[in-house]
């Protein structure tokens, strides 16, 4: 394994020729180093762990431009992470209040709500 910075984000090359997209967060919290061999067990702790930290990354990304409800953010991360991280990150984003359906909902019919009490 050999490992090179690449701005927010290290490239991981394998004995195999293939090459990862690497998380910061995941090379600094596995000590990845180049030249380190793991374990098929480990090595998927690691996957697995750099794919909850990217999908983190974009959901934030994504809430950063507007407010998404749960279903909308979960059918955005799917386009890129699988089911499991994509429904463990939309947990997350709820529990630090960043996506709150009832919020949302509020605000969308708020608008309208004193637009209808105008036209009475």
């Amino acid at each position: 394994m050999k490992i090179s910075s690449s701005g927010e984000t290290y490239m991981v090359s394998l004995e195999n020729g293939e090459t990862i997209k690497m998380e910061t967060e995941t090379v600094v919290k596995f000590h990845l180093k180049d030249e380190i061999a793991f374990t098929d067990e480990e090595w998927d702790e690691i996957m697995s762990h750099n794919s909850y930290v990217a999908t983190r990354r974009r959901a934030f990304n994504i809430l950063g431009y507007h407010a998404q409800s749960k279903r909308q953010l979960y059918l955005k991360l799917r386009e890129k992470a699988d089911k499991d991280t994509a429904k463990a990150v939309v947990e997350k984003m709820v529990e630090l209040g960043l996506v709150n359906d009832n919020k949302l909902l509020k605000e969308k019919v708020r608008p309208l709500h004193s637009l209808f009490s105008r036209a009475a």
